[in-house]
């Protein structure tokens, strides 16, 4: 798991240091993963399940992938929004419902961004 998430934010591999971070913060990443599609989720509870401050939190998961966990958890949500669009017939609203978006205006906005299309779009152009 630590690895693949190495993979996703562009490292080939951990250094022992890094591996020692994500230990501490494995609980957490795993709380992100399970509750991304609650938008009222909250970083510092990601922190509370890794047994730390939420500032500690985002320091190490900062310096074991190079990216803030606010990041992580809207490209997670993504990238299940995206699985959605591919693999079901949902609409778009409730596939941004489903995946922690508060509106499907926020989510067709973040959704063209880091795919350059909107999720219809997309969609179609996949299908």
């Amino acid at each position: 798991l630590l690895q693949i998430i190495g993979m996703l934010f562009g490292e080939g591999s951990l250094t022992e240091k890094d591996i020692g971070k994500t230990k501490k913060i494995q609980n957490g990443i795993e709380l992100i993963q399970k509750r991304f599609s609650d938008p009222d989720f909250k970083i510092s509870e990601a922190a509370a399940a890794s047994g730390l401050g939420t500032k500690q939190f985002r320091r190490l998961f900062f310096e074991a992938y190079g990216e803030n966990p606010y990041a992580y958890l809207s490209e997670y949500r993504l990238e299940q929004a995206r699985l959605l669009l591919l693999n079901s017939s949902y609409g778009i609203s409730d596939i941004a419902e489903m995946c922690g978006f508060s509106d499907v205006y926020g989510f067709s906005h973040s959704f063209k961004a880091r795919f350059g299309l909107s999720p219809a779009k997309w969609r179609e152009s996949s299908g």
